[in-house]
């Protein structure tokens, strides 16, 4: 039986606490939105909430079917109630990470005790790639909280251990959301772990013990209503979505561009990013998967079995991006935490300490060196400065907690949050501010009056349509609109160089145009308009093109 909290325990674990939500939830409304990604799907929910239409989404209003549609649904929510900032975006993705946390803690507490809960969920609040994606309005922290809630509730089945049914429909029900929220991989992804642990441990009947009819009639009550709604809505829905979206992109079929290619090494440094310095203590899980209990064994090999496959499977992948191996972390966490339990008091883990520390505090100062000295720094000296006093400061804390061995974890990993919170705060005005369309949004609202569509040269300019809350023109690009600008009559909406020349060189109509601020677009632009456009304002990577004279207070 688990030794309850004392009150002394009790108050020093408030501060923490207070920590952790600060870190979530405070900064959220600051800084600009990340493009494209935050723009793209605040633009989806926002179209849906203008149209009335929830189920086909649109961006730039032509049919987009990358993605399934419960998180555009969830957005549309907040920003019904909080308007179309940034924290109307993120607050639903922070509010999911924290419930995240309380899952993996949750666990590790009915495996261990109510210490292990705390140190698992710090270990994951900390973990930087969780936090990082916490922060922002992206689907793939909303996949890994519903398929963690999803195996971590079918764990006692898989291992053998007596629980009610009731968790096993909660399991199915949270995969539902998943598919929703991403879908089939999530499926793929959650069968693929249960089988594969039931391989290795060779039991013939976990699989069976997870497959219920009420929970296959629940998953099934949760996800085909919309998918057998929009496909009749949309009768070239089912081949796109499921064959091009994500049959043919993991394979990287003849039929389509591979996006996001990458070698199959690609994760490997990604993960032991993102779960810097934790992933230093993955040889202890190895070590703790040979010496524990047949009991708390079959848990820590299903942990393993789970980010494994999750890593192999999207390092197969042809298409790879670095939020791709979220759903990693919170199975290493807990099998960080759960192999390393109890051994405090010998100082095996001083070494970690030692080390992370060091590497904290010697990557806080080449920060601080590459802001001051690099000729095209991303970040400013003095962003540089504090990102790197921070890196610094927490891997100071490292090296001083130390000597108290595995007992100081909770502590060393509420003042990394603590440190990743102002490293968050500080690098996301100055990377995302460098990408953002807002301001030549708003430019280009103000000269234009109110009149005449908005051109996007070369590519597609993700926040015009969400900033302007109009319908932008592609020149000479389709972006990620390919499939949508073949259904009905796009024509006017996707024009050419060639037809976008004539419109440019009329003097009698009002012509603004985005572009990306690089000798070639700029020269080409010049080149097409005849001279007809001139630079009104830039911000960032962009600049806009008129032909309109700048109002006062333009810079």
């Amino acid at each position: 039986m688990s030794k309850p909290l004392t009150i002394r325990e009790a108050i020093q674990a408030t501060v923490p606490v207070l920590i952790l939500l600060g870190a979530y939830l405070v900064f959220l409304g600051r800084g600009e939105l990340f493009e494209p990604d935050e723009v793209r799907y605040g633009e989806i929910a926002r179209e849906m909430l203008e149209s009335g239409d929830y189920l086909t989404p649109h961006l730039n209003y032509v049919k987009y079917f990358e993605k399934p549609p419960l998180f555009y649904w969830v957005t549309a929510a907040s920003m019904a109630f909080l308007g179309k900032g940034a924290l109307a975006l993120r607050l639903p993705v922070a509010l999911l990470g924290l419930s995240g946390l309380l899952l993996v803690a949750g666990a590790a507490r009915r495996r261990e005790d109510p210490r292990s809960g705390g140190k698992t969920g710090f270990i994951l609040a900390s973990a930087p790639g969780y936090y990082l994606f916490s922060q922002v309005a992206v689907i793939d922290l909303a996949l890994t909280v519903f398929l963690t809630g999803a195996l971590l509730l079918f764990l006692p089945a898989a291992t053998g251990e007596k629980r009610g049914k009731g968790g096993l429909c909660l399991a199915y029900l949270l995969l539902g959301l998943a598919v929703l929220t991403k879908g089939p991989v999530a499926l793929v992804l959650a069968g693929a772990v249960i089988a594969i642990y039931a391989v290795v441990r060779r039991d013939r009947r976990a699989l069976r013990r997870v497959l219920t009819v009420p929970g296959i009639l629940i998953f099934a009550a949760i996800t085909l209503p919309w998918f057998v709604a929009v496909s009749r809505a949309n009768p070239e829905f089912p081949r796109y979505f499921f064959i091009h979206e994500h049959v043919s992109r993991f394979l990287a079929g003849e039929e389509i561009r591979s996006f996001h290619r990458e070698p199959f090494w690609f994760f490997l440094p990604v993960l032991a990013g993102f779960f810097f310095p934790w992933i230093l203590l993955l040889p202890r899980v190895l070590t703790g998967l040979r010496r524990a209990p047949e009991k708390k064994k079959a848990s820590l090999l299903f942990f393993t079995v789970w980010w494994l496959t999750v890593f192999v499977f999207f390092s197969i992948s042809s298409g790879k991006l670095p939020s791709y191996i979220l759903p990693c972390l919170p199975p290493l966490a807990l099998s960080v935490a759960l192999a390393g339990n109890g051994e405090g008091k010998s100082r095996p883990s001083a070494w970690f300490f030692n080390l992370s520390g060091t590497l904290l505090v010697l990557a806080g100062l080449g920060t601080v060196l590459y802001g001051s000295s690099a000729e095209n720094a991303r970040i400013s000296a003095s962003a540089a400065a504090v990102i790197g006093a921070a890196v610094a400061a927490g891997g100071t804390a490292f090296l001083i907690m130390a000597r108290r061995g595995w007992h100081s974890l909770l502590g060393a990993a509420t003042v990394l949050l603590a440190a990743e919170a102002v490293i968050i705060g500080q690098g996301r005005g100055e990377v995302a501010a460098a990408r953002s369309t807002r301001l030549l949004a708003e430019c280009a609202l103000e000269i234009s009056e109110g009149e005449g569509p908005f051109y996007s040269y070369n590519f597609y300019a993700q926040g015009m349509p969400y900033h302007t809350e109009k319908r932008i023109v592609l020149v000479d690009s389709h972006g990620e609109l390919r499939f949508g600008s073949t259904r009905g009559d796009q024509g006017a909406w996707f024009i050419s160089a060639e037809e976008f020349s004539g419109l440019a060189r009329d003097e009698q109509r009002k012509t603004i145009v985005i572009l990306r601020n690089r000798n070639e677009d700029r020269q080409a632009i010049e080149w097409i308009s005849g001279g007809n456009l001139d630079v009104t304002a830039g911000s960032g990577e962009y600049l806009l093109v008129s032909n309109q004279p700048k109002k006062k207070g333009n810079r």
